[in-house]
């Protein structure tokens, strides 16, 4: 049977006999496998510890089969975005981390993308997107996820320091400048 991606190479199938005499009780049993852990199509599946049961099992001896075939598909995991804010600088530059979850402990997986804000004027809970989300690492390739992500964050107004050129002037009687 196929199965999605669980970080294991555990399997589940059926045993089907052939060449049983009409009549006799006979099933079979056994653990199954495949090859690795990783998510792929058509991955040859094998089976092991068959053992026969039923009321004329003793009859019979059973031979290990030969691979079935079945699909690992990838798992689906979440990228989340915390953006961090910061001080207007004229570009939508943004900065942030991006989380994976739904990922299988142990895995080695990480994800990168490119931050932007939506534009870059100074202003509170500013949409913040990460875009081009692309897995990295061993275990990216079980993994299906989405390829953006937004989060809110702050760009303050930038601290500017005025300078005053004063310029003299003849006495008038008032204190204009």
């Amino acid at each position: 049977n196929g199965k999605v991606y669980d970080g294991n190479a555990a399997a589940t199938g059926t045993l089907s006999l052939g060449g049983v005499l009409a009549g006799d009780a006979v099933s079979a049993s056994g653990s199954y496998a495949f090859g690795d852990k990783n998510a792929g199509n058509g991955k040859a599946v094998t089976a092991s510890g068959i053992a026969l049961s039923g009321a004329d099992a003793g009859n019979y001896s059973v031979n290990r089969p030969g691979p079935g075939l079945a699909d690992t598909l990838a798992g689906t995991s979440t990228v989340t975005l915390a953006a961090n804010g910061k001080v207007y600088d004229g570009t939508t530059a943004a900065t942030g981390t991006l989380s994976l979850g739904g990922m299988i402990a142990g895995d080695e997986v990480g994800a990168t993308g490119t931050l932007a804000f939506a534009d870059r004027n100074a202003g509170t809970r500013k949409i913040v997107t990460a875009n081009g989300i692309v897995l990295s690492g061993a275990d990216a390739g079980n993994y299906i996820v989405n390829t953006s992500a937004t989060a809110l964050a702050d760009i303050l107004a930038r601290t500017i320091t005025a300078t005053l050129a004063a310029n003299g002037k003849v006495y008038d009687g008032t204190t204009a400048a």
